[in-house]
């Protein structure tokens, strides 16, 4: 009878650890399928990042004198942590219909620059 009993539990104790490890597989599944179907949707961070560290770039140059640019972008690139370049207008070619105002652009070595 004991023998019976200890199979039964057994049995009892397999399926029940089946059963959890399922059901924590399938809420695994759900939640990574709903996440990413939400991630989706939104804005990417650095995409946010680089719009308002733009924009205080170009506001910190705009209010520097003509001759003094140079300067603070050195200044901003120490600040902040990013290379700042200044180019001349006509360095640059960029399509007015740009979907980004920031375009990505990556060299030979992998680097990724920002206009």
């Amino acid at each position: 009878m004991r023998n019976v009993l200890r199979e039964r539990n057994r049995r009892l104790l397999f399926r029940s650890f089946l059963i959890l490890v399922g059901g924590l597989l399938i809420v695994a599944l759900v939640l990574d399928f709903g996440f990413g179907h939400l991630q989706s949707r939104e804005e990417p961070e650095l995409d946010r990042w680089l719009e308002s560290t733009f924009h205080l770039i170009e506001q910190r140059l705009a209010e520097a004198p003509m001759e003094q640019r140079a300067g603070t972008a050195a200044a901003l690139a120490d600040d902040l942590g990013v290379g700042v370049q200044l180019l001349e207008r006509g360095d640059v070619h960029m399509s007015q219909t740009s979907e980004h105002r920031l375009p990505a652009l990556v060299d030979a070595d992998g680097k990724i620059s920002y206009l």
